[in-house]
């Protein structure tokens, strides 16, 4: 583990909106984003920031930080004139 080795100060990142990838847009008839592959995306994430508050309360000196990809492709997609 990282922490192991001397690193203390590590961000974790997300997945994104991953039923809006190019692959998933490719086998839609319409081109349209999966919402269905979408909301398999935010149990994940939801147990990575467990995770990542699991390691900041018992590995002492670490801070650990999320990096919420899907937010920010989120608002991407739908501010895309913003961008």
């Amino acid at each position: 583990m990282l922490y192991n080795l001397g690193a203390r100060k590590v961000a974790i990142a997300g997945l994104g909106v991953m039923g809006c990838i190019p692959s998933i847009l490719a086998q839609s008839p319409a081109g349209r984003c999966s919402e269905q592959v979408n909301n398999l995306i935010s149990p994940f994430n939801q147990n990575v920031k467990a995770m990542i508050n699991h390691l900041n309360s018992n590995l002492p000196g670490a801070r650990f930080v999320y990096i919420d990809i899907h937010r920010m492709f989120s608002d991407m997609l739908a501010n895309s004139r913003n961008y």
